[in-house]
């Protein structure tokens, strides 16, 4: 009798679980125009606790005049596992040890174009705030070569 029952569960169970439709993947592009290497990871984009890492890797710096004739860089396909978005982590190797986070939803273009320090005009604003940290970057719906033109962007403040 335990046999059949155990046997009927492992049958729901299987059915159960071939039976779901299945997470399609949550699937975004990064090109990097920077000259460092920028490390990154990303989670599932309602994972609040951060536990389970869904990728990672590096985007390397990218160096023009070291590549003869080269003028651009490819994007990189990162994804998490399940949602609407990702949650993104990137990690500039060289930039003072600093990282930003960014919410990315699916089959978008970020095309990273510059990594800057800057202090503010405001004595008293610059002596609270201190030297602040920023990667800018832009958002398209399809590729953008690194030499293409940026009339606007976005910027994420270092965490």
């Amino acid at each position: 009798m335990r046999l059949k029952l155990l046997l009927l569960l492992l049958i729901l169970s299987l059915t159960s679980a071939l039976g779901s439709p299945s997470h399609a993947d949550v699937r975004f592009h990064v090109k990097n125009c920077t000259d460092q290497s920028i490390g990154y990871w990303t989670f599932d984009g309602g994972d609040s606790l951060r536990i389970i890492q869904a990728s990672h890797g590096t985007l390397s710096a990218f160096h023009p005049a070291e590549k003869s004739g080269e003028s651009d860089t490819r994007f990189h396909t990162i994804s998490c596992e399940t949602g609407s978005h990702c949650q993104l982590y990137l990690h500039p190797s060289e930039f003072f040890n600093k990282t930003f986070k960014y919410n990315i939803g699916k089959n978008v273009y970020m095309r990273i174009i510059s990594l800057v320090q800057f202090e503010y005009d405001d004595p008293a604003i610059a002596a609270r705030e201190g030297t602040q940290y920023a990667l800018r970057f832009t958002l398209s719906s399809g590729t953008e070569r690194c030499d293409d033109p940026t009339d606007s962007y976005a910027s994420l403040a270092a965490e």
